[in-house]
């Protein structure tokens, strides 16, 4: 029996930048090959010898090598293979392969709490949400009492690169 589950994009973005960060700090020297149909014997210095596994990757790579992981996107599907395998597919095309010990799975639960059933009621049937429209009219407002905005609302592009500077703030850059 196949068991399928949907891949997340943040799954992916994990293992690649945990790759990264395990080789980042050095100059490249050279390329490390990944692919499902590749083989844990192989040297994996070569698009057509490529490892099987992230774990042979790894211990492959030195520092400074450049791993190449399979591009993964939204929708493909993480089905077990059985015997503790794993692979990524784009439709019936397995992108990547993986033992288990490999995989690192990141579970998110969002609980609603309301104070009564009426308010329940308007979530589930979207009676008090906020439309586009008056979200951007409160952030005007309050764009205005900040002194950012002094007659007309700028153009939706400069509206929107003026809320991300206003409102979210990155920790500065460490030095290295």
């Amino acid at each position: 029996m196949t068991l399928t589950r949907t891949f997340s994009l943040l799954a992916s973005t994990v293992a690649v930048a945990t790759v990264g960060l395990a080789l980042a700090g050095h100059a490249a020297a050279a390329t490390v090959y990944l692919a499902p149909g590749g083989s844990d014997a192989n040297p994996c210095s070569d698009p057509a010898a490529p490892c099987a596994s992230l774990d042979r990757g790894y211990h492959v790579a030195q520092p400074g090598d450049v791993v190449e992981l399979p591009e993964l996107k939204p929708g493909m599907q993480l089905a077990f293979d059985g015997d503790g395998r794993w692979s990524v597919r784009d439709g019936d095309q397995a992108v990547a392969a993986y033992r288990w010990d490999e995989l690192r799975f990141s579970i998110s639960w969002k609980a609603y709490c309301f104070a009564d059933e009426d308010e329940r009621d308007a979530w589930r049937t979207h009676t008090d949400d906020l439309s586009l429209d008056a979200t951007l009219a409160t952030l005007v407002e309050d764009l205005r009492a900040r002194g950012r905005i002094t007659g007309d609302p700028p153009p939706s592009r400069e509206l929107a690169l003026m809320i991300i500077d206003e409102y979210i703030r990155f920790p500065p850059p460490v030095a290295a």
